[in-house]
């Protein structure tokens, strides 16, 4: 019986690593009572919004762990101190055949205790540095050559990804593999009139939103290009014949974010931009599907979890031709260039316009694609081919 370590830090957390964490223990741990797993958690800096939520996410979305499950908690403060010291010791002496870690760079940098595997979501630290707060960007730029050397296998989470990682690192060619995420079908699929009328009222009482709502799911940061899309939506407003529309912002206040605050006061559009902050995951599954359209106009993303999510929803999308987001959203997104509000502005009108039954069905049918128990089936085999290498030296 093979024992399996991954990290769960970023488990109950407001970004894609959260997403992430939760579908592989729910798909890859959860249906496995032939290995012993090792759950490990180190605890994570408060200060950062998309992390101060844990506690109350650990309270809404409780993960019950099977018995063949170890979960370990620790308090290092800092992380790369954790994944140096703590990390090591423990994959040592409990014997542990096998380390994953989830969050681009967390890997004994100096010792091999076992076999190491790494997903990788993107590189936008080093891509767009100018995007990102500077620590994280030296962070990434430290970080990852000595990562591309100790990892077994590195799991990227789009095409768009793994071609950013040989392009900076050609070394790194037998080791990159591409394997989609998925998406939680139980709670990401459409409603049926009577139902989309409930769950409406319900948001409507506690966001005070209205009927007809644009949706974007995205943390405020420059990368999200929020200030573009607010510049779309004054055009929809204003030229499209939509006055009525509100934009409802989902996601935690950002790096870089004051700005675009100051903005929607200066525009006057208080009234008409309701931004949300955290919202639990209870509750997001129902603004997609209350949602008119969605948009996802970011700059850059290594996945785009948010338009799959829209998707398997039936909601249209309105997302960005750049990055990984066409490998997300293939042929059922409404595709703009999100350097252009106007062309911004086009789409949001023509998602608007596009609910209709046969649409709805081909969105859900393309997000099917995307399974967690597929991801699970491809990344046990990473697993197994990694340790079978170890092994052989």
């Amino acid at each position: 019986m093979a024992s399996f370590a991954l990290d769960i830090s970023f488990l109950y957390t407001d970004i894609g690593f959260g997403t992430y964490t939760d579908g592989l223990l729910r798909s890859l741990i959860s249906n496995d009572s032939d290995h012993q797993w090792h759950c490990l958690s180190n605890e994570l800096p408060e200060e950062i919004a998309a992390f101060s939520v844990i506690r109350e996410n650990r309270d809404r979305s409780p993960f019950v762990f099977p018995p063949n499950v170890k979960v370990v908690s620790t308090r290092h403060k800092r992380r790369l101190l954790w994944s140096n010291t703590a990390l090591p010791r423990y994959l040592k002496q409990n014997q542990i055949d096998l380390f994953h870690s989830v969050d681009n760079i967390s890997l004994p940098l100096w010792r091999k205790p076992c076999a190491l595997v790494l997903t990788l979501h993107d590189l936008i630290p080093l891509r767009f540095p100018r995007l990102v707060e500077a620590k994280n960007a030296m962070a990434l730029r430290w970080c990852l050559p000595r990562v591309v050397r100790q990892a077994d296998r590195i799991i990227c989470d789009s095409e768009c990804t793994r071609s950013d990682l040989l392009s900076l690192f050609p070394q790194a060619i037998g080791k990159a593999v591409t394997i989609y995420p998925g998406v939680d079908s139980q709670r990401f699929h459409p409603l049926d009139e009577n139902q989309r009328a409930k769950r409406f009222a319900e948001l409507e009482k506690k966001y005070n939103i209205r009927d007809g709502y644009i949706l974007t799911v995205a943390s405020v940061s420059p990368r999200r290009n929020l200030d573009r899309l607010l510049t779309a939506f004054q055009y929809l407003r204003e030229s499209g014949g939509e006055r009525d529309r509100q934009l409802v912002i989902a996601g935690v206040r950002d790096h870089g974010s004051e700005g675009f605050f100051k903005r929607v006061k200066a525009l006057g559009v208080d009234e008409w931009v309701r931004f949300l902050g955290h919202v639990p995951r209870t509750d997001l599954p129902a603004l997609y599907q209350c949602a008119s359209c969605s948009v996802c106009v970011s700059l850059y993303e290594g996945f785009g979890f948010p338009v799959l999510e829209s998707l398997a929803c039936g909601t249209s999308v309105v997302a960005s031709r750049v990055s990984s987001i066409p490998e997300v959203g293939g042929q059922m997104a409404v595709y703009v260039d999100p350097y252009d509000p106007n062309h911004i502005a086009h789409g949001m009108q023509e998602a608007l316009r596009d609910r209709s039954p046969e649409a709805v069905r081909q969105r859900v049918a393309w997000s099917s694609g995307f399974h967690w128990e597929k991801t699970a089936r491809m990344i046990h085999e990473i697993y197994l081919q990694a340790i079978e290498e170890q092994k052989a030296g």
